[in-house]
């Protein structure tokens, strides 16, 4: 069996591999030469290839295009500058258009040539898209500061707490309050200085967006970890100190019933 599967190779329609994607249109392509119950003519046949070869090369390069474009401004990449999205665009258009090229070697002049237009107006379209979305990641580039706006104010409410509790008669606590405050100080300085920058760069508008954005990726991000904190509070109350108080209460009760015994 292993042996048979090996033997196994893609197939090729016109030197390209047909693939899962691509098969879904030769078999549709094909099964309309059908339609009237009798054998189709050959130039019938040869206008389904055309079509289908022509349009699984449209659909090859637009992936292409699209691979090229996300590693710039894709999902995963932060804010970039419009004007720094013009150049890897037009190389990936080029590279696209070649590709196309390429790989539509079948059937007349005018059908690859609608085909390239259809994919031209294709790569313009997600072009456009992708410049919108990129320009939607402007008010979030602050956001991935998040956890560090949680630091500080953990440090803070920990060191003010610290100033009612131990710091008085304790060396450990104020030690650990110069801590507090030197990690909370540093972080808010540079807080400041990265929402200066894109202040710089974007504007006043683009600083206040990404700030907003910030404060609710903080609250956000708090109220997670303090829902988590409370489920291991609760957790370890059930598991460690309920029994105990319920084992004490019984102690209690079982000695308050033998002093009215006695």
């Amino acid at each position: 069996m292993r042996r048979c599967w090996e033997r196994l190779h893609a197939k090729r329609v016109q030197g390209q591999l047909v693939s899962v994607a691509s098969l879904g249109h030769y078999i549709r392509a094909f099964s309309t030469c059908f339609t009237n119950g009798q054998v189709p003519e050959a130039l019938t046949l040869v206008e389904a290839m055309s079509s289908t070869t022509n349009l699984v090369a449209r659909e090859k390069a637009h992936r292409e295009y699209k691979a090229g474009m996300d590693a710039v401004c894709g999902p995963a990449c932060d804010y970039v500058e419009e004007n720094q999205i013009e150049a890897p665009h037009q190389a990936a258009r080029e590279s696209a258009l070649a590709l196309f090229s390429s790989s539509a070697t079948f059937g007349k002049d005018e059908d690859r040539e609608d085909a390239r237009v259809k994919l031209e107006a294709d790569i313009e379209e997600t072009y456009v898209q992708m410049k919108r979305e990129n320009g939607l990641k402007m008010d979030q580039s602050l956001v991935k500061y998040a956890p560090a706006v949680v630091i500080i104010l953990l440090a803070f409410l920990v060191d003010k707490l610290s100033d009612y509790t131990c710091d008085w008669w304790l060396d450990t606590c104020v030690q650990a309050s110069w801590l507090l405050l030197f990690v909370y100080v540093s972080l808010t300085g540079f807080v400041i200085y990265v929402a200066y920058e894109l202040h710089q760069r974007r504007g006043s508008v683009a600083a206040v967006n990404g700030l907003m954005a910030l404060g609710q990726a903080s609250t956000r991000m708090s109220a997670n970890y303090a829902e988590i904190g409370r489920g291991h509070a609760v957790s370890a109350y059930t598991q460690h100190v309920a029994p105990r108080l319920a084992d004490l209460h019984a102690g209690q009760s079982a000695s308050g019933e033998r002093a009215k015994q006695e």
